[in-house]
């Protein structure tokens, strides 16, 4: 059997996991979204792509002896998502930019930590960009950036996901999270954007 898991608004599809019924096995998909399962015995099956942040897509298929069988599935983003990017490397008293999406129009009761401190000052603030400056009292080294977005209703349960390094990260809402390392400013020196 061979598929195609695709994740809807992404140019790379990469990671997510496949299970079939009556398969002991999961599969990943590629780059493209490809899957494959290997003697897959003959009947009804259900094959379901699991991601974080997605909405779980599945399909019933059957499955003859002796044939290919073939399954696209779509993927849709949670609404409650966040997508979180931030950089390996900030300056104490800089600007740390957070790329991504799902931040919200405007900041409201959102926040933005780093290393358990909250920032003060944040100098932009859209669904896709947030700038903060760091904050001064921040000891250099390795941080946590923790978003929390603001909710109206309900939030959802409580999810963290943790990264680290200087590629990009899928993040979760309430306490996404990523590092970066702070350095002290230069003496003199003015932090830039």
């Amino acid at each position: 059997m061979t598929g195609q898991a695709l994740l809807e608004g992404e140019s790379h599809h990469e990671g997510t996991t496949v299970i079939l019924s009556g398969v002991r096995d999961s599969v990943t998909t590629d780059a493209q979204g490809r899957f494959t399962f290997d003697n897959v015995p003959p009947g009804t099956h259900t094959v379901e792509a699991h991601r974080s942040n997605y909405e779980q897509a599945g399909n019933t298929l059957e499955v003859q002896p002796g044939q290919t069988t073939s399954v696209d599935l779509s993927l849709s983003r949670r609404q409650e998502a966040l997508v979180l990017q931030a950089p390996a490397l900030t300056v104490q008293r800089g600007h740390l930019k957070l790329t991504g999406s799902g931040f919200g129009e405007a900041r409201g009761t959102s926040r933005v930590s780093i290393g358990g401190v909250d920032a003060e000052e944040y100098l932009s603030w859209s669904d896709t960009e947030v700038v903060v400056r760091v904050p001064g009292s921040l000891v250099p080294g390795e941080q946590e950036v923790v978003v929390t977005p603001a909710w109206t209703g309900s939030p959802p349960p409580p999810r963290r996901c943790e990264c680290s390094g200087s590629g990009p990260s899928r993040m979760r809402p309430t306490g996404a999270l990523a590092s970066c390392r702070t350095t002290p400013s230069p003496s003199g020196a003015r932090p830039t954007p």
